[in-house]
C-alpha cells in the first residue's frame, strides 16, 4: 500500500482457499462499506482484506459470513516497512 509514503503491509497466512472467485468484489465490498461509514482508511483496508478472506473460505462466490469477518478481523495486523 502506498500513499505518498510507504506505510506497510496487511499480512495474513491463509490456511484454507475453498473458492476465490468473487474476493475481488468481496475486498470492495468491504472498503466501501467502512469507508462510507467514516472509518479510518487503514480500518476500511483491513477490513476489506478481511472480507476476500472471508469469501475464499466459503463454495460460493460472494457467501461472506459476517460470523468469518469478525473472527478473521483480529487476525489480519499492519506490519511496518
Amino acid at each position: 500500500m502506498h500513499l505518498g509514503r510507504v506505510l506497510g503491509f496487511f499480512k495474513y497466512n491463509w490456511k484454507e482457499v475453498v473458492n476465490p472467485i468473487g474476493s475481488g468484489d468481496a475486498m470492495m465490498a468491504g472498503i466501501v462499506y467502512r469507508v462510507s461509514r467514516n472509518h479510518p482508511l487503514l480500518e476500511a483496508l483491513r477490513f476489506d482484506m478481511v472480507c476476500a478472506g472471508a469469501n475464499v473460505l466459503t463454495e460460493c462466490a460472494g457467501e461472506v459470513k459476517l460470523q468469518e469477518v469478525d473472527a478473521l478481523f483480529s487476525s489480519i495486523q499492519l506490519e511496518s516497512t
